[in-house]
């Protein structure tokens, strides 16, 4: 039984020929806090965009 409050597989963007993300998976448990960090142009916004 999991008791994740965020979870996402696969996820995807581009941007014409360009990979934002590319099959990120993402678990984040009940109780924990977590951040993105990366340079500039490197997913973090469109990550947590994504629906």
């Amino acid at each position: 039984m999991s008791h994740d409050v965020t979870r996402a597989e696969g996820l995807s963007k581009k941007f014409g020929q360009r990979h934002a993300m590319d099959r990120v998976d993402l678990q984040v448990p009940a109780g924990c806090e977590y951040g993105l960090f990366g340079m500039n142009g490197a997913g973090k916004t469109t990550l947590a965009r994504r629906r």
